[in-house]
C-alpha cells in the first residue's frame, strides 16, 4: 500500500470514530520478483540476480489480507498500482535530488 493511501485512509478513519479491526492494504498481491522487474523498469541498470528456492514456498506463495472492511468503510476508494506508485516515488526522488 502506498504511503499517500495509507495516510489518507488512516486520517478518514480517524474523523470517522471507526472502531473495529481493519486491515490497510489494498487486496492485491505482488511477488518479489514483480517488484524487482518494476524497478528494472526504471533503471536499466539493475540487474536481478535469482537463486532457486530451498524450502516449500509458504502460503503457495499467493496470500492476500482480507481488506473487505476497508471496502465497506469507502466504497469509492481506489488504489493506485504499484508501477504508479513506484514512477512516482522515483520522480519525487530524482527531483529532490537533482542538484545533490
Amino acid at each position: 500500500i502506498y504511503i499517500k493511501d495509507l495516510t489518507y485512509i488512516i486520517s478518514k478513519i480517524i474523523f470517522k470514530n471507526y472502531t473495529g479491526i481493519i486491515n490497510l492494504v489494498t487486496g492485491q498481491g505482488i511477488t518479489f520478483m514483480k517488484i524487482a522487474q518494476e524497478f528494472k523498469k526504471l533503471n536499466k541498470n539493475i540487474n536481478i540476480i535469482t537463486t532457486r528456492r530451498n524450502q516449500k514456498m509458504p502460503h503457495n506463495g499467493y496470500r492476500l489480507f482480507n481488506n473487505i472492511n476497508i471496502k465497506k468503510l469507502f466504497p469509492n476508494l481506489k488504489f493506485k498500482s504499484f508501477s504508479n506508485n513506484l514512477k512516482q516515488i522515483v520522480q519525487e526522488y530524482n527531483e529532490k535530488n537533482k542538484s545533490s
